[in-house]
């Protein structure tokens, strides 16, 4: 196996097959190259799979119970006086910004799946994360991630 950058490794390969971690940001992976040959690559830097269990751990510790103010939507689009009557785009606009802040990830994907702004409830995707708004007892809207699957 020989040694090339991660960003070459992407470039090169189509889909993963088998990744070992062997140490300080260092893998070796068995994968198929366009061509169809099957190869042993090792690269520097951290992995998608690390990257996302990494992630995952974060929504898990810190998904739940975040309260929409004005604080936590400094710089979102989306205003704090036009929460109660968002619909599930600008739902999705704002679980993306606070996704975000919290996990200081670059969000590539967002969807807007519901919202009833009359029961409160909103919901949709942010990457691979599923998100709720909710309005809870004392009239808060609280935004809760949980793992895609």
């Amino acid at each position: 196996a020989r040694a090339i950058p991660a960003s070459e490794v992407r470039r090169r390969i189509r889909e993963p097959e088998h990744c070992l971690h062997v140490g300080e940001g260092a893998w070796i992976c068995i994968q198929k190259t366009l061509d169809g040959r099957r190869s042993g690559i090792h690269h520097e830097g951290r992995h998608p799979d690390a990257m996302d269990d990494a992630l995952l751990a974060l929504v898990e510790d810190l998904g739940s119970g975040n309260v929409l103010d004005a604080e936590t939507l400094e710089g979102c689009t989306v205003e704090p006086h036009e929460l109660d009557e968002m619909d599930e785009d600008q739902a999705a606009i704002v679980a993306a910004h606070v996704f975000e802040q919290l996990f200081d990830h670059d969000v590539s994907q967002q969807h807007g799946e519901s919202a009833d702004p009359d029961e409160g409830v909103w919901s949709g995707t942010v990457d691979s994360f599923k998100f709720t708004i909710e309005r809870d007892d004392l009239g808060d809207l609280v935004l809760n991630f949980s793992g895609g699957d």
